[in-house]
């Protein structure tokens, strides 16, 4: 083999590898490409799937029993003034147009969901507190705020028309059945 032949040789091996290279390079590109597009993708659903509404029915069951106390806040001469009624003999009919109620309405989680303990600001004008009850334990305790605002089991979330589902339970309970 002579000198010629050795550099031919050699600068064929140098393009080669170079050739080479290149191909790893576009092949770990598309790699990293199509991981972070399937991470991404990821994520997205996981957004999608916490922020999907959920129906309040799902939280009272028809064989439960459910207590209410509704809080009217308002301002009299100065003074704050709480008024509270106590719904606590709602009827079985009573419970069910609830319940069907609750369907129609759903609550959403907020960023600030995961990290809450269930404490609302911004209350406006009423609050409606619904106790759902196995035999004699607990199992819920749902707040309503007519602002939008509402807690279950120590989480905040945020409901689309909440006066609007404040007011018609309160004409369900204000009902005789």
């Amino acid at each position: 083999m002579n000198k010629k032949d050795a550099e031919a040789i050699i600068k064929d091996t140098i393009e080669y590898a170079n050739n080479e290279i290149k191909k790893n390079r576009a092949r770990s590109r598309r790699v990293v490409f199509v991981s972070a597009a399937s991470a991404a993708l990821v994520v997205l659903i996981c957004v999608i799937a916490y922020f999907y509404p959920m129906s309040l029915s799902d939280t009272v069951r028809t064989n439960k029993r459910i207590d209410m106390i509704l809080n009217q806040y308002e301002i009299k001469e100065g003074n704050p003034n709480i008024e509270s009624v106590i719904y606590n003999d709602i009827s079985e009919e009573q419970k069910e147009a609830i319940i069907a109620l609750l369907e129609d309405f759903d609550y959403s989680r907020t960023v600030s969901t995961l990290f809450s303990n269930g404490t609302l600001t911004d209350l406006a004008d009423q609050t409606l507190t619904i106790f759902v009850y196995d035999d004699h334990s607990s199992v819920a305790a749902i707040v309503v705020a007519s602002s939008g605002k509402m807690a279950i089991n120590d989480r905040s979330y945020s409901c689309k028309n909440a006066d609007q589902l404040i007011d018609q339970i309160i004409e369900i309970l204000q009902t005789e059945y």
